[in-house]
């Protein structure tokens, strides 16, 4: 069974029932923390719009990736959920329509962008979904050290559970996101793949179990 099958097979939301909102609304957030989530919480939402552009790719003809893009999004919506519910309880609203009012400040140059990552896939059909997952791939990555360092510093005990939560669910995930461009890099040409060999070692979060 392939990385991707064992991920899309054991995909699932993240457990939020037996956590004690109160608590955490009490704890109250730091300026700083308020900021952080409600970065957080828009990457995570947005996670959608990562899938978008990528299915508008020749990636779409790849039923494993396919596959994946689909259960990764499922979960980074429950992520952006449980982290806007404790900002909303310690008085931080995020709008309904943020996601849609923020993707109406796309510039003319991010549009073009767009149009011509959708066309160099079509000539470069290797490479192009290669690089896009590598360039997700570090994305995830670093975004979980920044959630490893929330753990370590907040003293708000429902935060210290999500900074640890939402990063061991993605463990779970990151064989998904770091294998599939691997794979796609083994049919490039040996001195392109030695331009992405050390993204690898970027490392897995150092998560507890």
């Amino acid at each position: 069974m392939s990385e991707i099958s064992r991920y899309t097979d054991h995909s699932e939301k993240i457990k939020t029932d037996d956590i004690d909102w109160d608590l955490g609304a009490r704890a109250g957030l730091t300026d700083t923390e308020k900021f952080m989530l409600r970065y957080f919480s828009d990457i995570e939402y947005q996670t959608v719009m990562y899938m978008r552009d990528l299915l508008h790719t020749k990636a779409i003809e790849d039923p494993d990736m396919v596959s994946f893009l689909c259960m990764w999004n499922y979960e980074e919506h429950f992520h952006g959920q449980a982290l806007s519910q404790l900002l909303s309880l310690c008085g931080v609203d995020i709008e309904k329509s943020r996601i849609a009012e923020t993707r109406k400040k796309v510039t003319l140059h991010e549009k073009i962008t767009g149009w011509g990552a959708s066309l160099f896939s079509k000539i470069f059909t290797h490479d192009y979904p290669a690089l896009f997952m590598t360039w997700g791939a570090i994305n995830e990555l670093t975004t979980l050290r920044a959630y490893e360092r929330l753990e370590e510093t907040t003293q708000n005990p429902v935060l210290k559970f999500c900074a640890n939560a939402l990063p061991n669910k993605s463990v779970v995930i990151l064989p998904g996101i770091t294998t599939k461009p691997e794979k796609l890099f083994q049919n490039l040409h040996a001195p392109k793949r030695s331009h992405v060999s050390s993204w690898k070692n970027f490392g897995h979060p150092s998560v507890k179990a």
